[in-house]
């Protein structure tokens, strides 16, 4: 993500200093490749939370 001061508000930073970090968490259909959910957020949320958050789609 961009350098900003409002991602650097809600988003995650590298401990080396880099860009504000998002995760971005998909559901996707194996046999056709469709993508049938996403969720995005900062780093410190988790996988964990993320994959509930698309067990509504």
């Amino acid at each position: 993500m961009p350098d900003t001061g409002r991602n650097r508000a809600c988003l995650d930073r590298l401990t080396h200093g880099g860009y504000p970090q998002l995760e971005l968490m998909t559901l996707v259909e194996t046999g056709t490749r469709a993508m049938i959910g996403a969720v995005f957020g900062p780093t410190a949320t988790g996988e964990t939370a993320y994959a509930g958050r698309l067990l509504t789609y």
